[in-house]
């Protein structure tokens, strides 16, 4: 067996099951989604665009208290697709659907730069600049993840900090070039952004999961359809520009300025059979989920807040006063089918572009070399991520890493909490019988 560097293994997923198992239900195309859905594929990415410029158009025109909370009509959404599946499609939809004249901007890369982004051109007599309704799309979503990881970037804080914000948010600024502090009178954002989900999973890290920073984010998948070099002309969709030229207007005659809620306690907007409908299916569903303590939990912990905004959201979209029943019916499909997908994204076992087996041995070495390169860098569940993303399964990496861990070949840093390597041998090689073959000669035939 060849010696195989896990650094050059590429990770992919299979795509025909996304396509299998997440087709768009037909409750989700109701409402204002069936005007776009008439014109457009019946595709979750599709539904997810139209769901972002809905709530864009909202803004805090939609304003509900829930649980000890804000809720406003705007939204952070995320599209995961494989390259190669225009994955542009749903951002020109989204683009196409909000009026002429509403702020769309592309990714920013510090948390002072949102600031720039929502203010607007005058202020109050306290100083207060106003704030203009924005929506970020973002077409490599993770350059917000990586901009957010450079030394000293406030950037997912910020973004985290006016998620639904009731109040004024300032930045304060150093003196200079016009810097001191600066307050934007109760921001209005929205974000829609697409990535890879080798990207998404390359890029998410521990502390983007713990922070809130993944769950503010709905998640839905696209690349529903396969690419072709010459696909059928009847199979291509039209240019958003043109065929939801009439719904973008619509959109903006009937709906801007439109008002719902008024800050008043959420279950006053639900008909006594959608507030029964959600309780039945709610309860049960989240109560499990809301017990657990794991990272795939924290990413999938705001869904709840989702299946009430998409149900409200709906509600508003259609000018109506109370939540029906397929307003519930909408929101409990898009929120089991982000829930599962994210089941999907982080419980799949990967399948490697090679057929080397990796023997204990091999994965030890890439561990050791990590931590021996970055020392306190890497916690346990970093480590097992970064390993996991090249094609190495969960399970080989645990039953690696936990024997180092228990063996004290590395050990936890207090100060970082991460890993640091203690012993010059990798826990193997010092367990080989007397008489052992050298280090070149074990690597180059490894045990399984």
């Amino acid at each position: 067996m060849r010696k195989t560097s896990t650094s050059t293994l590429a990770l992919t997923f299979d795509w025909e099951e996304v396509r299998r198992q997440f087709q768009c239900p037909a409750q989700a195309w109701t409402g204002a989604w069936a005007a776009v859905g008439a014109e457009m594929p019946k595709r979750l990415d599709v539904w997810l665009a139209t769901y972002t410029a809905l709530a864009a158009l909202a803004g805090r025109n939609m304003h509900w208290y829930y649980v000890g909370a804000n809720m406003y009509g705007m939204v952070y959404s995320l599209c995961i697709a494989p390259t190669g599946s225009c994955k542009q499609l749903p951002a020109d939809i989204c683009n196409a659907l909000l009026p002429e004249g509403y702020q769309i901007l592309d990714a920013v890369q510090s948390g002072p730069g949102v600031l720039t982004a929502l203010q607007g051109k005058t202020r109050d007599d306290k100083g207060i600049w106003d704030s203009v309704p924005t929506l970020f799309i973002v077409t490599e979503w993770t350059k917000l993840v990586k901009n957010s990881g450079i030394q000293h970037s406030t950037l997912g804080e910020d973004l985290n900090s006016i998620f639904h914000r009731p109040h004024r948010w300032n930045v304060t600024r150093s003196n200079r070039d016009g810097g001191g502090n600066h307050v934007i009178h109760k921001p209005t954002l929205s974000i829609f952004g697409t990535t890879t989900p080798e990207a998404f999973l390359a890029e998410v890290g521990e502390a983007h999961i713990s922070s809130g920073f993944i769950n503010r984010y709905l998640i839905l998948p696209g690349g529903m359809r396969r690419w072709e070099f010459w696909p059928n002309d009847m199979d291509l969709p039209e240019s958003p520009d043109l065929v939801l030229k009439d719904v973008a207007a619509g959109w903006a005659r009937d709906l801007t300025g439109h008002t719902l809620g008024k800050g008043r306690k959420f279950p006053e907007a639900f008909t006594p059979e959608a507030a029964e409908a959600m309780r039945i299916w709610g309860q049960p569903y989240f109560g499990s989920l809301m017990a657990e303590a794991t990272a795939l939990s924290n990413i999938k912990a705001r869904l709840h807040f989702y299946a009430y905004h998409i149900a409200l959201l709906s509600t508003w979209a259609r000018k109506a006063h109370l939540v029906q029943l397929q307003d519930v019916a909408m929101a409990t499909c898009a929120v089991e089918t982000s829930a599962k997908f994210i089941d999907f994204l982080y419980h799949r076992e990967v399948i490697p572009l090679t057929t080397v087996d990796f023997s204990n041995a091999m994965v030890e070495q890439a561990l050791l070399a990590r931590i021996e390169k970055n020392p306190g860098f890497f916690t346990a569940y970093k480590l097992r991520e970064s390993l996991r993303r090249q094609g190495v399964t969960m399970a080989k990496i645990t039953a690696v890493l936990d024997p180092l861990i228990r063996n004290k070949i590395v050990r936890i840093d207090p100060d970082s909490m991460g890993l640091v390597k203690l012993a010059d041998e990798p826990l193997f090689l010092r367990t080989l019988a007397p008489g052992r073959p050298t280090r070149d000669e074990f690597l180059r035939k490894p045990t399984k």
